[in-house]
């Protein structure tokens, strides 16, 4: 069926080519294309001619944008832009495709940074490589320019780009290409190094409820973050549904996290202890109307519930104060004592919703603090922050089998367990309340 169109589709680019006329090429063309979409594809076609179709498809897309590129540039070169009133070839392919300043003006340099690459144009004309490799071939080739013989280093790359773009994608192409540059003995990647580090940043907004980080790192920058991410973000076991993304973000928490706790350097700097701030109220944490809401430091005000969150595993500092003046400030430990944690994981070894890691885990009373729960063995239990979020956010409830092992999940659905209730902590909390 495919075969047919595209015999078709050769006849006729032959007799159009013929003629020496491009726009009957470009007809013949779209017109052997439209007739690709008007056929059927249903059972009668097989897996295999599906794919292989696909494959063709995407190398007649590369051709496609090889032969766009090439009339681009022969467009730039004429300066066919004054004819059409545009103030420059990057602004008339921007008011006839519909494209944006920026994406017009990438289209532009592409075209034109193919001059210096033939053999790489010519894979892309034949629909060997891609845009994408192509783009990041042009990009090596403007790295090398101004170096001492740099026409015979971009010669080299070409070639490399053309044949082995074939079999890899644009990042491992990228590598390939820097192996050439390094062995040339050029000192291209030092530079890019150094002007990485002088362009490294790092920034935490706020939107939606959302905290936003966006980092551009130097190489050993993330070479470090992505080792410790990576260490902390493979799956903990099948019961983990999270996705990568979502790993990844429980690692850079969890590695922050561990920072404040352990490092010295981390809790003196400048003199003061460092740690997450949060600013709140008993009325704030007991849902009162009107209450003067809690404020993570660096965020901004958040949900009673997420600061009850928080406090599952902090220590406090109440600070007394009347008309903006402090009274006092004292320390109250409200966490597990270290034997105390030590104990949780012994017991529990990790996440009882999902089983993960003891360094993702924190210490949460199963009868909340609020509502009179103990610090103590029978009230604490290791959880996730993706557990523990479910049971502050979603209304998870911890349940114990008879063997005394904990289990958290949606209510009702965590099997063989009984909700639990410690009678010592529900006689304590009547005990304050009666």
């Amino acid at each position: 069926m495919f075969d047919t169109v595209a015999t078709g589709v050769a006849v006729g680019v032959t007799e159009a080519l013929a003629q020496a006329d491009l726009a009957v090429c470009l007809d013949v063309a779209e017109a052997a294309l439209r007739r690709v979409g008007s056929l059927p594809a249903g059972s009668a076609v097989t897996d295999g001619s599906l794919t292989a179709a696909v494959q063709r498809l995407e190398a007649l897309a590369r051709m496609c944008q090889g032969h766009k590129l090439m009339l681009v540039r022969e467009m730039a070169e004429r300066e066919a832009h004054r004819g059409h009133a545009a103030a420059s070839p990057e602004d008339l392919l921007a008011r006839t495709l519909n494209l944006t300043p920026g994406e017009a003006r990438a289209q532009a340099e592409l075209a034109q940074g193919l001059r210096a690459l033939p053999d790489t144009a010519a894979a892309l004309r034949e629909g060997r490589i891609g845009i994408g490799q192509v783009a990041i071939t042009v990009k090596k080739a403007d790295e090398l320019k101004g170096h001492d013989d740099a026409a015979a280093l971009i010669g080299r790359i070409d070639q490399a780009a053309a044949a082995a773009g074939q079999q890899m994608d644009r990042n491992r192409l990228s590598r390939e290409l820097d192996g050439v540059v390094a062995r040339a003995g050029v000192d291209v990647l030092a530079e890019r190094e150094r002007s990485a580090h002088r362009r490294r940043t790092l920034s935490i907004t706020t939107r939606d409820g959302m905290t936003i980080v966006h980092a551009e790192l130097d190489p050993i920058g993330g070479a470090h973050v992505r080792a410790a991410l990576d260490a902390l973000s493979r799956p903990d076991g099948e019961n983990d549904h999270r996705g990568y993304p979502q790993r990844q973000a429980d690692a850079l928490v969890t590695v922050c996290k561990h920072a404040i706790e352990s490092a010295d350097e981390l809790r003196s700097l400048g003199g003061t202890a460092q740690s997450v701030v949060l600013i709140t109220n008993g009325d704030a944490l007991h849902d009162v109307p009107g209450a003067e809401p809690s404020v993570l430091d660096g965020h901004g005000p958040v949900s009673s519930t997420l600061a009850r969150q928080v406090c599952c595993d902090a220590d406090i500092t109440h600070v007394v104060m009347r008309n903006d003046e402090v009274l006092d400030v004292r320390r109250d430990s409200r966490v597990a004592t270290p034997r105390q944690r030590a104990a949780v994981v012994a017991r529990d070894q990790g996440c009882v919703g999902c089983g993960a890691p003891v360094s993702r885990c924190q210490v949460h009373h199963i009868r909340w603090w609020r509502d009179g729960g103990m610090t103590n063995l029978r009230n604490l239990v290791l959880v996730c922050w993706n557990c523990h979020a479910h049971i502050h956010h979603q209304g998870w409830q911890v349940t114990r089998d008879a063997s005394g092992r904990y289990r958290t999940g949606p209510p009702g659905e965590v099997p063989g367990s009984e909700l639990f209730i410690d009678k010592s902590i529900e006689h304590e909390r009547l005990r304050h309340t009666g």
